[in-house]
C-alpha cells in the first residue's frame, strides 16, 4: 500500500511512497488526545492506492473564481451568480473559491443596464448576469434609465451620522451631537445612534482645543469640533 507524498510547490507532480515510511496519524475531535487543547491546525487527509499514481494540479494562474458574494443584498445576489462563471469584479464582489473555469451559458447579446434608481455600480454586473440568463428586475433592466452616480461608495462600511453624549457624560451633549453627525463619535463619551454615508466636513483651521481645566476629558471632541467652526 502507498501513500501520497507531499510536495514543495503546487507545480510539482505527486508521488507515492510506501506506507511503512510514514507515521500513522489519526484525525480526532477529542481534546483529551491533545492535553485538553483544541487543535486549530488545518486537517490534511491522504488517499491510498495499490497502483502507481501521477497527477499534476492546476497552477494558480490557470484558476478562476467559481464562487463569490457581495457586501449588500443586491450585489450579493448578482455576485453569487456571476462569480460562479469567473466574473467577480473587485469592489462589488469578493471571491470565496477558485477552481477551473466552468462552461458559461450562451451569451444572449443584449444590452443591460441598472434598474431605475440603481447606481452605475450595477452596470458591469447587470450586463454579464443578464446576458447569461439571470436578470433580476429589481436590480437590472434592458431599458436604459438616467444614470445615477453614487455620491459615496456603497461598498464602504457605514459611519456615524447621529449621536449623543453617554448618560455618564451629559457635559458633552452639544459636542457629541455635532461631531457624531460628521463621523467622529468617540465611544468613551458619545453614543452613536445612527449610521450611514459619511457626511464629511473638512476642517477650516487647525485646532488643539480641549476642555477647560477641571472639566472631564473630551477625547478629542473639542479639537475636532473647533477645527470645523463649532467651538462652544
Amino acid at each position: 500500500m502507498f501513500f501520497l507524498a507531499g510536495r514543495s510547490s503546487p507545480e510539482e507532480d505527486l508521488h507515492l511512497v510506501p506506507e511503512q515510511y510514514l507515521p500513522t496519524l489519526v484525525a480526532t475531535a477529542d481534546c483529551s488526545k491533545t492535553s485538553g487543547y483544541p487543535n486549530w491546525n488545518a486537517w490534511v487527509g491522504s488517499a491510498v492506492s495499490p497502483h502507481a499514481v501521477s497527477a499534476k494540479p492546476n497552477s494558480r494562474e490557470d484558476q478562476v473564481c467559481v464562487e463569490g458574494t457581495g457586501p449588500l443584498p443586491g450585489f450579493a445576489r448578482l455576485c453569487e451568480f456571476t462569480c460562479g462563471y469567473g466574473y467577480c469584479t473587485p469592489g462589488a464582489c469578493h471571491c470565496t473559491k477558485l477552481g477551473d473555469q466552468v462552461d458559461r451559458p450562451t451569451w444572449e447579446g443584449i444590452d443591460a443596464f441598472p434598474a431605475a434608481g440603481k447606481t452605475s455600480d450595477y452596470q458591469g454586473l447587470c450586463q454579464n448576469a443578464c446576458n447569461w440568463g439571470y436578470c433580476p428586475s429589481v436590480y437590472c433592466d434592458t431599458t436604459q434609465h438616467p444614470t445615477v452616480v453614487a455620491t459615496f461608495s456603497p461598498f464602504l462600511p457605514g459611519t456615524c451620522t447621529r449621536g449623543e453624549a453617554m448618560s455618564t457624560s451629559p457635559y458633552f451633549d452639544d459636542l457629541c451631537a455635532f461631531s457624531c453627525a460628521h463621523g467622529f463619535c468617540p465611544i468613551a463619551v458619545c453614543y452613536c445612534s445612527a449610521q450611514g454615508a459619511l457626511d464629511l466636513l473638512e476642517p477650516t483651521s487647525a485646532s488643539g482645543a480641549r476642555t477647560v481645566d477641571g472639566a472631564p476629558e473630551d477625547h478629542g471632541l473639542c479639537a475636532f469640533a473647533c477645527a470645523r467652526g463649532h467651538c462652544p
